[in-house]
């Protein structure tokens, strides 16, 4: 009889059994650790969801450390992922998750990859701001924020003069940094370690950059009616142009490519819009100003990202040739010969394309004037 009892139990448990392993209900990994641990804690208005808001909170305070942090960064990425859109997202939702299926096809966030990821960027930042006498242009790789408007200006600066760049911080004692953004002063206070892991990177530079970043969420978080962290500031897009007369204290100019793509227009006027183009760049080149461009939503050109802010480092007006950089700092080889078909020769996120090529698949370009920026800009 109490045989018969065990075997009628079993026959009810192990199939109960199979679908929780299935399922991930009884998996433990260090990144279901965290989210078990502190889902109630980040849930702030308790209706059982973690919102992109509420993890934004949770990564901005400095008591959310180490792994703590990074399994929030893993949260954060998979709410703001495109490829696989997350929504309502439960702590069920997150244990079914967990482990991923081996099945690559599955739709769902790789959540403890990104979780050791954002691991190693906390334990291998550097805590100093400088890491070297100067900022170097290389060193940098965009972070996990769509803030490439607020780098591309700031890798414009830093290729014309890294001692300007270096002046705009200054630390104190506290931990805090003040930095001088055009004639604003923004006070940093020190990164916390899920910022560290979502900001960008300037390998053994220090952290500068993220500083850097920092600021910028704090300025635009201030200008923003409703409240919001510096992460979810900073990181929901911007102009490029608009940014570089912030960090500059200077008038922007705009010029629009969208001619360029009108197949309605003339040979010539296009010829004389490319003309007005090259005067524009030219004289930007040669006083020295920042220049920045940004791509659309989509782009055919290999190895261009689309829906992105670059730094413009140099136009040539005798080669005709404009120099790109990416904020990601990417290398990239084309599959055949360079241009619009293949893509171009990309290191460090630097590449050069002839000007006529480049206005078919950018958006435009904005360029530094030499007049004060008004304080209503």
């Amino acid at each position: 009889m109490i045989w018969g009892y065990d075997r009628n139990r079993l026959f009810w448990i192990v199939p109960f059994v199979l679908i929780c392993c299935q399922r991930g209900l009884f998996a433990q990994t260090p990144f279901l650790d965290q989210a078990r641990s502190h889902f109630a804690q980040w849930d702030t208005n308790k209706d059982g969801e973690i919102s992109a808001t509420e993890i934004d909170r949770a990564i901005s305070n400095p008591k959310t450390q180490g792994p703590t942090a990074a399994a929030a960064v893993s949260i954060r990425r998979a709410l703001k992922g495109k490829k696989i859109p997350v929504e309502h997202l439960t702590m069920d939702k997150l244990v079914q998750s967990v482990p991923r299926p081996a099945d690559q096809k599955t739709k769902i966030p790789d959540y403890e990859g990104m979780y050791n990821n954002s691991l190693k960027k906390i334990h291998g930042s550097r805590t100093d701001l400088f890491g070297t006498e100067t900022p170097n242009l290389d060193s940098i790789s965009q972070g996990r924020l769509g803030d490439c408007y607020c780098l591309a200006p700031l890798g414009a600066m830093l290729h014309r003069n890294p001692n300007q760049v270096k002046s705009m911080f200054i630390p104190s004692t506290d931990g805090k940094v003040l930095v001088q953004l055009g004639k604003e002063k923004v006070e940093v206070p020190p990164l916390t370690d899920g910022e560290l892991a979502l900001f960008a990177s300037t390998k053994t530079q220090g952290i500068w950059v993220q500083t850097y970043e920092k600021a910028m969420g704090i300025h635009l978080a201030a200008k923003k009616k409703q409240l919001t962290t510096p992460i979810g500031a900073v990181g929901a897009g911007g102009s490029a142009g608009t940014a570089l007369g912030l960090i500059t204290g200077h008038r922007f100019e705009r010029f629009s490519c969208k001619p360029f793509k009108d197949a309605t227009l003339s040979e010539s006027d296009k010829n004389a819009k490319l003309a007005s183009l090259r005067k524009g760049l030219g004289a930007a080149v040669e006083d020295k100003r920042l220049i920045c461009g940004g791509t659309p939503k989509e782009v055919k050109v290999p190895g261009v990202t689309p829906n992105h802010a670059y730094a413009i480092l140099n136009y040539n007006e005798k080669t005709d040739l404009v120099t790109f950089w990416n904020p990601h700092g990417q290398n990239f080889k084309p599959k055949g010969e360079p241009g619009l078909e293949f893509g171009y020769l990309v290191a460090k996120g630097k590449f050069q394309v002839p000007l006529k090529e480049a206005v078919t698949w950018i958006v435009g370009f904005s360029w530094e004037m030499k007049e004060p920026k008004a304080s209503a800009e």
